[in-house]
């Protein structure tokens, strides 16, 4: 029979990995301790990840999604380029405010080489900036001579930067 899975100690194992990396640093969160904060058995938590690298790896990729899935609403609404970044900025400021951690975590994620979103991630954002870049181009908010990296920077990277210095 299957064991059920409790959701609880899933978000529990989540909020404390995220909260021991920021405060302590990948080398510094261990896998014990993040079961410690989370109130769950080692074992329990190595039920779901074979280490912290890949419960780190899946909690930046959750994280990134979830920006993911935010673009995509904007985008299909329809809006200018202009409005687009102004309600991401908006939603990073926001959750700086009321889950400022997250914030950290996912900045200090995407600037250690070590971590990496997943290839299906990856594609993901790639295309949401080819349909931002393809945007802001057809309305001119956005030169030609720009690609879709320099798109998800301006408009992830650097506000993200911004906010975790002055966190």
């Amino acid at each position: 029979m299957a064991r059920v899975i409790d959701e609880n100690k899933l978000t529990r194992i989540y909020e404390a990995a995220i909260y021991q990396v920021v405060e302590e640093g990948y080398c510094g969160a261990s896998i014990s301790s993040i079961a410690r904060k989370a109130d769950v058995a080692v074992g329990y938590l190595y039920r779901f990840y074979p280490g912290k690298r890949e419960l780190i790896n899946h909690l930046l990729d959750i994280s990134i999604n979830e920006i993911a899935n935010e673009l995509e609403l904007m985008l299909n609404r329809i809006i200018s380029v202009n409005e687009i970044v102004v309600l991401l900025v908006d939603y990073f400021f926001d959750m700086a405010k009321h889950r400022p951690h997250h914030v950290k975590f996912i900045y200090q994620m995407l600037s250690q080489s070590r971590f990496s979103l997943s290839e299906e991630r990856r594609n993901n954002i790639r295309e949401l900036s080819r349909r931002v870049l393809q945007l802001g181009q057809l309305n001119g908010a956005i030169g030609r001579d720009y690609g879709y990296d320099e798109v998800f920077i301006l408009m992830v990277m650097v506000p993200m930067e911004y906010i975790n210095l002055n966190l």
